[in-house]
């Protein structure tokens, strides 16, 4: 990897570049917290066959193969993303705000580089990547109050004719009431078990198009749109998640794997706003 895109002071710990903090907030350290604990939570999960279906959904709307070889994949978590890219022809940065996360998936996937550093303030030079990606980081980076300054950041170290590609909320109605269903479940599992023991945050914001449109505001264009998981697939998923929180991976693993047909029916079946959770999103940054 070609370190001349860096443009801040940095030290490297195990082979992960950490870049001088932005400034933080209280909201900031309290989802660094979340994730820091549930960080061996992600490693596990990317391997559940409803997590494989949404990946497989998020490369059918980005295709990659048409797009240049540098991508940043900011809040990249334990780096999954980049890992299953890695050797496929793209040089990859995984970038994420917690070092547990990058030490433990550096231990099982590979990146070209690994940056512990804020979406904030991203420690690259103007116009270096050719795509960038944001799965299921930007309602967290909305959490935090950091969304204007994602935008800015991610625009800024995009080249002009770059692709953005997104994985997040789709902010219809049902959205946002079921996933006010999935907190009150998981408030209920934290005091039941004492802890919090699930793979996302405390902090749940929708993405809703108001957001989206910021992004259009600063001069991107939606090139490709798909709506992916749909309410009964979302329910699965939850009610499969129960089943891991319980028993354990391997319960859960054999759940989804039982729902499988029924929850990619249900996806080809609603590819409706209206009547789904998620979405998919590859934007376009004007020349």
């Amino acid at each position: 990897m070609d370190q001349s895109i860096i443009n801040q002071p940095y030290a490297v710990e195990d082979g992960i570049f950490i870049f001088k903090a932005a400034q933080g907030n209280a909201l900031v350290e309290q989802e660094l917290k979340s994730w820091d604990k549930n960080a061996s939570f992600y490693l596990e999960e990317v391997k559940l066959p409803l997590f494989q279906l949404l990946h497989r959904a998020k490369l059918e709307t980005y295709e990659l193969d048409k797009e240049g070889r540098l991508l940043l994949d900011v809040g990249a978590g334990t780096g999954f993303f980049c890992g299953s890219l890695y050797g496929a022809g793209k040089k990859t940065v995984a970038l994420d705000f917690s070092l547990q996360m990058l030490k433990l998936g550096k231990q099982h996937y590979k990146a070209d580089m690994w940056g512990n550093a804020s979406v904030a303030e991203l420690p690259f030079r103007d116009a270096s990547f050719d795509v960038v990606l944001a799965n299921g980081a930007l309602h967290h980076f909305k959490a935090e109050n950091l969304l204007g300054e994602s935008v800015r950041e991610i625009s800024r170290v995009l080249k002009p004719g770059g692709a953005l590609c997104i994985f997040d909320r789709n902010g219809s109605f049902l959205s946002r009431k079921v996933h006010g269903f999935v907190l009150a479940v998981k408030a209920g599992i934290v005091r039941l078990l004492g802890k919090f023991p699930t793979s996302s945050s405390e902090i749940e914001p929708d993405f809703t198009d108001r957001d989206l449109q910021l992004f259009l505001d600063a001069g991107f264009e939606i090139e490709r749109r798909s709506f992916v998981s749909s309410v009964p697939f979302f329910l699965m998923i939850v009610a499969t998640y129960c089943c891991v929180y319980a028993f354990g991976f391997r319960a859960g693993y054999v759940a989804q794997a039982l729902l499988y047909p029924v929850a990619w029916l249900s996806d080809r079946l609603m590819p409706f706003q209206s009547l789904t959770v998620e979405q998919c999103l590859k934007l376009r940054k004007k020349v």
